[in-house]
């Protein structure tokens, strides 16, 4: 399945910047910041502002000579958008995640947070490999968030590191289990992972 947004608005510029502003409601954003953030060159981010900003969604403010873009809470089509915009950032919609296996060997993602509307979690994906290279994970993270829209937060162990936590009943890797997830690539046995008893049900 394609990103709903991408199609729905026929362009991935707009859809990202869309989604950028949904969820950073209380964010202010100049060109160059939203260029780094979402990797859109410049001239897409001022056709599809121009957009957005004719649609009400968002609000253009200067400061220091530069212009800064703001969400318009105001918009009447904010509420229904933002639900939108939520379950277009639930896995698997995101196709930058399947590049993390390409950074290492890598034994088990899993996605949480954001990808899964648990908020409550501190982290948003859990990562166990060994040699994981970290320059090409965090060049993958930040296409992740580009693709997103929002700033993710990411754990990496080393299988050894894991397989302590684990039989420690580590309460960060705890977290991961017990709150609303998704294993989206498995190369250890099922029966060391701890069983989500509400995804049993």
């Amino acid at each position: 399945m394609g990103d709903f947004l991408e199609i729905m608005l026929a362009s991935e510029g707009r859809a990202r910047l869309v989604k950028f502003f949904l969820l950073n409601p209380n964010s202010k954003a100049s060109t160059q910041e939203l260029k780094e953030k979402l990797r859109l060159d410049k001239r897409t981010i001022k056709k599809e502002t121009d957009i957005l900003l004719k649609a009400g969604l968002i609000k253009k403010r200067k400061a220091g000579g530069k212009s800064h873009f703001f969400t318009s809470r105001e918009c009447e089509f904010y509420p229904e958008l933002k639900k939108i915009v939520s379950k277009c950032t639930v896995f698997p919609q995101i196709k930058s995640l399947d590049r993390i296996p390409k950074t290492g060997h890598v034994k088990l993602i899993l996605v949480t947070g954001i990808f899964a509307n648990n908020l409550k979690t501190r982290a948003d994906i859990l990562i166990v490999g060994d040699g994981v290279s970290k320059p090409r994970l965090a060049e993958v993270i930040k296409d992740i968030e580009a693709e997103i829209g929002k700033e993710i937060r990411y754990a990496l162990f080393t299988e050894e590191e894991f397989g302590y936590r684990l039989n420690m009943f580590d309460k960060f890797i705890k977290e991961f289990f017990e709150g609303a997830h998704r294993i989206i690539f498995n190369k250890i046995k099922d029966k060391d992972l701890p069983i989500n008893k509400e995804q049993e049900k």
